[in-house]
């Protein structure tokens, strides 16, 4: 996904992606970064209020792991034996020089374009 869309984001060599990314491009004359979480139909109804309020912005991308990482806490990654989330983690990036591009990578299989 970084070659594709010019973002780092945070990884560790010896684990596959945790849960689906969606990562939204737009081209706009003001950049904007937002971070939320979808979560999985199957997730109970006070799990579901809890992540679908999750949104965090920033105003560049420097700041960009720090929302990631606060969104796999909501979604309870790496606690309690939890290593994979059916929830969907959407960073959507809006800036001059960016495409119209959406990314889906869905955990450990292959990454799909949707160009607008």
């Amino acid at each position: 996904m970084e070659v594709i869309s010019g973002l780092s984001f945070p990884i560790k060599s010896n684990l596959c992606t945790r849960f689906p990314t969606e990562l939204v491009l737009r081209k706009t004359s003001c950049i904007s970064v937002s971070v939320l979480v979808v979560p999985h139909q199957s997730r109970s109804e006070p799990v579901q209020i809890s992540l679908d309020s999750f949104h965090e912005e920033l105003d560049s991308l420097e700041g960009l792991p720090n929302p990631i990482e606060n969104a796999k806490t909501a979604m309870a990654i790496f606690t309690h034996g939890r290593a994979i989330s059916k929830d969907l983690l959407r960073v959507e990036v809006s800036g001059p020089g960016r495409p119209h591009l959406t990314v889906l990578d869905i955990c450990g299989t292959c990454t799909y374009l949707f160009f607008c």
